[in-house]
């Protein structure tokens, strides 16, 4: 999710609810591995704004895959079931737009197999681009533990071959199992 839609999504929060103690998510939150499943790290982001949280980039210097894992809070006291599926249905959104925006086209979401990985139960879409003679896949998970909102965003480009679909769902269950020891509650 880009930090803008985030920071709308906080802006709405903060007006919509009272100030209390916020149970938040901490921003020191880091993860220390040098890669995930085989993509190496290559940026930690820390959001100045309170509650947009940390965001963490691996990817693979040709593009080619990509993992994007955020948690955050967006300025809530309680993260619950309403606000995952909020955040869902915006981040489904921009990935619609972002696609039409760079001429590709996209077929889903469709939804997979929930995830569990530690406290947090991810729900995890997976949409198809395409473009020329290639297929973006792009899988989406949103979940939460009560105090922060985990998103994984993993795209992978292959080519439309047999087999290629597969192949890429292999691919992101190896993320999320390989992620899943960082998923921890504060």
């Amino acid at each position: 999710m880009g930090a803008t839609t985030v920071q709308a999504l906080a802006i709405a929060a903060s007006l919509l609810l009272p100030l209390a103690a916020w149970a938040e998510c901490s921003q020191s939150f880091d993860i220390a591995a040098d890669e995930i499943a085989g993509l190496p790290h290559q940026q930690t982001e820390r959001f100045a704004q309170a509650g947009m949280g940390v965001q963490f980039r691996y990817f693979l210097p040709n593009g080619e895959r990509n993992l994007s894992y955020i948690r955050f809070d967006m300025g809530y006291p309680l993260v619950d079931d309403a606000l995952a599926e909020a955040v869902l249905g915006q981040v489904r959104q921009n990935i619609k737009t972002v696609a039409n925006l760079n001429g590709v086209t996209l077929e889903g979401p469709a939804t997979l197999e929930p995830y569990a990985a530690g406290p947090v139960n991810f729900t995890n879409d997976i949409f198809l681009g395409h473009k020329d003679d290639r297929v973006v896949v792009e899988f989406l998970g949103i979940g939460h533990d009560r105090n922060c909102l985990h998103e994984v965003r993993f795209t992978t480009v292959v080519l439309p071959e047999v087999g290629a679909l597969d192949h890429a769902r292999a691919l992101y269950r190896d993320v999320l199992d390989a992620l899943a020891p960082y998923v921890v509650d504060d």
